[in-house]
């Protein structure tokens, strides 16, 4: 999931425990939390995905 975030301009923040922060590295710099381990149950995912408004199929080419 970093390595998506980071193909769409989110730059790594801060750890805070078990999460990793990226932040929006251009304005309005928003901040984003993300497990740091595998698996990311679903319902997490999704929520991940709306804040930089990717589908399923956006993730899947940034991954690749």
């Amino acid at each position: 999931m970093a390595k998506a975030l980071a193909r769409l301009g989110w730059d790594y923040d801060h750890h805070q425990g078990s999460h990793m922060i990226p932040r929006q590295g251009a304005p309005p710099h928003r901040r984003l939390t993300s497990p740091d381990h595998d698996p990311i149950q679903t319902g997490t995912l999704a929520a991940i995905m709306r804040a930089p408004g990717i589908d399923r199929d956006q993730l899947r080419r940034l991954l690749d």
